[in-house]
C-alpha cells in the first residue's frame, strides 16, 4: 500500500510541474489540492480496527528460593517423630480410599518438569478436570475407590532427595495417576523445613511434547513434618495447621490461574484448597477440597493394612 502511495505522489508531482509552466499554483489550490491527497489515502488505507495480539500461554516460572544449609536439630527431631507417627512407609503399607465427587466439579494441578534435548529444564504447569468425568453421556459414579500400595524402598534418584518409597497403584477409577509410568514419595529438606513429596513420572507423549526424548516428572507436596507454613511454588503451598482430637491437619492451597488474554476467567482457573487429615500409624485418613466454599472431591480411608 506504501508503494502504490508514493507512486501516485510521483505521477501527481509530475502533472503539477507540467501545470506550473503554464499556470502558478496559488496557495489556496495547494491547500485544496493537499487536503484531496489526504482524503484519498485514507480512502486507500485500511480501516482503523484495533489488533488483536494472538494468544500465547502465560509464561511459566517456578521459583525455588534456596533453603538453610540444614536443619536446626530441633526441628529435625520433630520432623522425624512426625513422618513417624503420621506418615508410615512400610514395605506393603496398603491403603484403600473411597473417593466422593462433592457438589461442584474437583480440580487438578500439577507441575511437571522436563528436559529438554538441550539441556535446560521445561517448567509446565497443568491444570483441569479429571478426565474420568469429562466426555460421557452417561452421568459418572458419585464414588470411585483408589488402592495404594507401598511396594518397595528405592535409591534416591532425584536432586536433593533422601530415600524414596516407589508405590503400586492397584486401582484408580478417578484416573488421578493416569499416564504415570512410576509413582514414588520422597522426603525432602526444604526451607529449614521437612517434605514428602509424590513424584509421578510420565511420558513426555502423553502432553504433546514430541519433541522432547526423556521422560519428565511431576512434583508437589503430600506432607509438611514442621509446624511453618511453606511457599512450595508461586502456584501452591501448603500449610501446617494443627493436631486436632489426635490427627494431624495440613492444607494444601492451590492459587488462581491468570486468565488468557482476550477472554474472561473460567472454572479452571479457580483456586481450590486441600483439606488433609492424618492419624497416627495410618498416615492420610481424610482429604477434603473445596472450591468457592463448596466441597468438590473427598477422600475417605475404607481400608488400611501394614
Amino acid at each position: 500500500m506504501n508503494k502504490i502511495w508514493l507512486l501516485f505522489l510521483f505521477i501527481c508531482l509530475i502533472c503539477v510541474c507540467g501545470c506550473k509552466k503554464e499556470k502558478h499554483w496559488s496557495n489556496k489550490e495547494w491547500a485544496e489540492f493537499s487536503t484531496w491527497a489526504e482524503n484519498y489515502k485514507k480512502a486507500l488505507s485500511p480501516p482503523n480496527v484495533p489488533s488483536v495480539p494472538p494468544y500465547s500461554p502465560p509464561t511459566i516460572t517456578h521459583f525455588i528460593p534456596p533453603g538453610p544449609p540444614s536443619l536446626t536439630p530441633e526441628r529435625a527431631e520433630e520432623a522425624e517423630k512426625l513422618i513417624n507417627d503420621y506418615f508410615p512407609t512400610g514395605i506393603g503399607t496398603r491403603w484403600v480410599y473411597e473417593i466422593t465427587i462433592g457438589e461442584t466439579e474437583p480440580l487438578r494441578q500439577q507441575t511437571n518438569y522436563w528436559t529438554e534435548n538441550n539441556g535446560q529444564t521445561l517448567v509446565q504447569l497443568v491444570k483441569g478436570r479429571f478426565s474420568t468425568l469429562v466426555g460421557s453421556n452417561n452421568k459418572p459414579p458419585k464414588t470411585f475407590r483408589l488402592i495404594i500400595k507401598i511396594k518397595k524402598k528405592t535409591a534416591a534418584d532425584l536432586e536433593s532427595s533422601s530415600e524414596n518409597v516407589e508405590l503400586a497403584i492397584e486401582e484408580d477409577e478417578l484416573g488421578i495417576f493416569k499416564h504415570g509410568k512410576k509413582v514414588s514419595w520422597r522426603q525432602t529438606s526444604y526451607l529449614g523445613a521437612i517434605v514428602i513429596e509424590e513424584i509421578v513420572v510420565y511420558s513426555p507423549k502423553n502432553f504433546g511434547l514430541f519433541d522432547i526424548k526423556q521422560d519428565g516428572y511431576s512434583s508437589h507436596p503430600i506432607f509438611l513434618a514442621s509446624n511453618v507454613r511453606i511457599g512450595y511454588s508461586e502456584e501452591i503451598y501448603i500449610l501446617f495447621i494443627g493436631i486436632e482430637a489426635s490427627r494431624l491437619h495440613l492444607r494444601r492451597t492451590v492459587n488462581a490461574a491468570d486468565s488468557r488474554p482476550g477472554r474472561p476467567p473460567d472454572y479452571l482457573d479457580k483456586a481450590f484448597i486441600e483439606d488433609m487429615w492424618f492419624e497416627k500409624g495410618k498416615g492420610l485418613v481424610r482429604l477434603e477440597q473445596r472450591i468457592d466454599g463448596l466441597v468438590s472431591m473427598t477422600w475417605r480411608l475404607v481400608d488400611f493394612s501394614n
